[in-house]
């Protein structure tokens, strides 16, 4: 009787695992939890027409989605709640396009190397809270909508050489950027407001008569 390689097993099995955790589609009226509890296992792009949420609930742990193909879709009806619960990270890596609504109850990372955000709806981030590209190259697309901050202590944050692209919409807060850069696209007409810190830090765009960009040096 023939028996099977052990390391063949292992990694069949760590494929059905996989692909039995993958997350679907969430439809218009549907909900997911996103706990933590299955270690944040790779999962496949999905479409988000209902809500998700992300948040741990009985320990500190990172929450998260892992992509291993494709990116996160929020439609225009799409909600995503990001939650501090008990503390931990919270993280999607991969690309993140959005027509719908975030709201930024922890601080959520976007920590894969030269994935891209694409804001097109409402990034809305509570005290305490807000968003941060640590992922090398990564990019945060402001193309419509808006990325509104409750007050200054909202964070909205560029490291490890990532990239800030304001073509429209509108920023409400003053996002820093740590050896990283903002482009701002000519098209954009409303007040701008920059800090920068650490060495390699870039603006990249016109000062024109029809806006005021503040650009600071963070302390």
């Amino acid at each position: 009787m023939n028996r099977m390689n052990p390391r063949l097993s292992l990694l069949l099995w760590l494929f059905a695992v996989t692909q039995a955790r993958a997350i679907d589609d969430i439809s218009a009226g549907g909900f997911l939890w996103l706990q933590g509890y299955d270690l944040n296992p790779p999962t496949h792009g999905f479409r988000i027409d209902g809500q998700l949420r992300i948040e741990s609930t009985d320990e500190p742990q990172p929450v998260g989605i892992n992509l291993s193909s494709g990116e996160v879709t929020n439609s225009p009806a799409g909600v995503i709640y990001v939650n501090n619960g008990p503390g931990g990270a919270r993280f999607i890596a991969g690309d993140l396009w959005n027509d719908g609504l975030v709201t930024l109850n922890s601080v959520l990372l976007f920590d894969r190397d030269d994935a891209e955000v694409v804001n097109r709806g409402l990034f809305e981030a509570a005290p305490f809270s807000g968003a941060a590209v640590t992922g090398r190259r990564g990019i945060f697309r402001q193309v419509a909508g808006a990325v509104r901050f409750a007050d200054s202590s909202s964070r909205f944050e560029f490291y490890h050489g990532s990239r800030f692209i304001y073509e429209g919409g509108n920023v409400f807060g003053e996002p820093l950027l740590a050896g990283s850069t903002a482009v701002i696209s000519p098209a954009v007409t409303t007040d701008v407001s920059l800090r920068f810190v650490g060495v390699g830090s870039v603006y990249d765009g016109a000062i024109t008569t029809n806006r005021t960009v503040k650009l600071a040096i963070a302390s």
